[in-house]
């Protein structure tokens, strides 16, 4: 089974998949595919496969999966078909030539399996009836490890399909369960579908059969169930499903999603193996109410998202709208001033009006350049360059304008300084920000010692460069600077739009670096700015 990038940046690049196996796609670095598509997200999607089965999940991403132009959460795929990532376009092949012998493949049989116990789900409690001799004790401490054991890998961080895969290689490991799977309904459609299957998976080992009866049971009951395989039962030919599967035990849980049973935790013996009993029911009923909390969990933060990202869209138009009509209003009275001035023939005093009117319109390309930078996640498109450069880029328009507003800049550049991989417009953009925030800081200081310092220096190993930017201005209070770099967060009232740092600091984790803060409240401000050295090309 492999994947192949049809289309996009990465075009040209073919990953063979290894069997059972998770594969994260995405821009960032523990990708198991990396993607320098800038449309991408850093962790955009899985791609879950089995022998003869893939599944694709999408991972919360920004711009969302699209499966033969159909965007989807959570996706079965065939061979030949497109998985959509931004405008990276992946095909999947050889699902056909994966797929196991007949005896091995995942199904969704009907056997009738007898329910010898069943216990209420909401009641799942593994010390409950216990009797107390020396054997059980021992049984319910190794089960309850178990327990242990799945909730903290659970609570771990790592993508949700791994983490689900662990749980039930446990699971199956405590139960000395033969195969393991969970199974989820949509229920839009009423459907089932394997979510995720722990099995050996090698020659001859019989199929994962999981009974329809038993689900429907389970999930109109909302019991937990212990079956068995009447194998001997002279109404079973050697041709019935159960007795060709061979399996002689099951425990089926049902799991409580989306506020209704819309998922099971199935479990399995085979023939000629001790049969599940009454702990081992408690404690499949145990573990598949976790998972439930953990799956619910995992749909509440998806809907979460999806609420923030309309929240967010309403805070930016409200943002922008307002901040667009300060500058507006600057620009009308500056038009307005002019043409006064034009019809006195006072062109002496026109240069203030003048000035007022470059303003607004710097004031406008920033926020159009933020709104841009802002606007989705972009890999850099690196190029060699040195940052003393890049920030003598930055100052050198503002010569003239320090001098009228009585600040004193102080530059000291290292001359050891490397050069580095890295976009220098968006650096650019980043110390313009810093240099106008520092500016803007020191705009109410009166008298004299308004100073901006800029200094440049190398790590003792020669790994990073650091770039601080010091002013003299009122500095940022302490509770303010944990938000400090929080889209639409400004300290400057209606001179700031709140986007400036947080497109700084997006545009520093997009090359590897980081941007901080450190203040002295009404004394002074100064911002970090660090990047490694080596950086890898995108």
């Amino acid at each position: 089974m492999k994947i192949s990038v049809i289309k996009g940046p990465d075009s040209g690049i073919e990953r063979e998949l290894e069997i059972p196996g998770v594969y994260v796609i995405g821009r960032s670095g523990d990708c198991e595919l990396r993607l320098s598509d800038p449309e991408t997200s850093r962790r955009h999607a899985a791609i879950t496969v089995a022998p003869g089965r893939a599944v694709v999940d999408d991972q919360t991403s920004r711009n969302g999966t699209r499966v033969n132009d159909i965007r989807v959460q959570h996706a079965l795929l065939k061979d030949g078909d497109v998985i959509r990532l931004g405008g990276t376009f992946i095909r999947i092949d050889g699902l056909a030539d994966s797929a196991p012998a007949p005896e091995t493949t995942l199904r969704m049989a009907d056997p009738s399996m007898r329910v010898l116990a069943s216990l209420n789900h909401r009641d799942a409690d593994l010390l409950a009836g216990a009797r107390g001799d020396i054997q059980d004790t021992a049984r319910e401490n190794e089960l309850l490890r178990g327990v242990g054991e799945v909730s903290n890998t659970l609570v771990s961080n790592g993508v949700p399909q791994r983490l689900l895969q662990s749980v039930l290689d446990q699971i199956k490991a405590v139960l000395d369960g033969d195969s393991a799977c969970i199974m989820l309904r949509d229920p839009a459609t009423d459907e089932w579908d394997f979510h995720a299957v722990s099995n050996d998976l090698q020659a001859g080992t019989p199929t994962i059969s999981v009974s329809r009866t038993i689900i429907r049971q389970a999930v109109s009951d909302g019991t937990a169930l212990l079956t068995d395989n009447p194998m001997a039962d002279d109404r079973f030919g050697p041709s019935d499903s159960i007795v060709m599967h061979k399996i002689s035990s099951a425990l089926c849980a049902p799991m409580t999603i989306e506020d209704a049973l819309n998922g099971v935790l199935c479990i399995d013996r085979r023939s000629r193996r001790d049969a599940f009993d009454s702990l081992d029911l408690r404690f499949t009923a145990t573990v598949a109410n976790i998972i439930g909390v953990y799956l619910e969990k995992l749909r509440f933060q998806d809907e979460f998202v999806k609420q923030e990202r309309v929240a967010a869209v309403g805070q930016v138009i409200a943002g922008l709208a307002h901040y667009a009509k300060n500058i507006i209003t600057g620009l009308q009275l500056s038009v307005g001033g002019i043409q006064r001035m034009l019809e006195r023939k006072s062109y002496e005093t026109m240069g203030s009006c003048v000035q007022s009117l470059a303003t607004e319109e710097r004031r406008l390309t920033n926020l159009i350049l933020d709104m841009l930078s802002y606007a989705k996640d972009r890999e850099p498109m690196r190029l060699e360059l040195h940052m003393n450069q890049v920030i003598e880029s930055v100052v050198r328009p503002f010569h003239q304008e320090l001098g009228e507003r009585g600040i004193h800049l102080e530059l000291h550049l290292s001359d050891a300084l490397p050069s580095l991989l890295a976009e220098k417009n968006a650096l650019h953009r980043v110390f313009l920000n810093l240099f106008v925030n520092a500016m803007d800081a020191l705009q109410d200081k009166q008298g004299q010692g308004k100073i901006i310092r800029i200094t440049t220096t190398l790590s003792d190993d020669g790994s990073t460069i650091c770039a601080r930017v010091w002013d003299s201005g009122c500095g940022v209070p302490t509770p303010e600077r944990e938000n400090i770099f929080g889209v639409f967060f400004s300290t400057k009232g209606s001179r700031g739009t709140g986007l400036g740092l947080a497109v700084s600091r997006k545009i520093m984790e997009e090359h590897g670096g980081s941007i901080t803060v450190d203040s002295a409240e009404g004394e002074w401000t100064e911002f970090a700015v660090t990047l490694p050295v080596e950086m890898e090309h995108g």
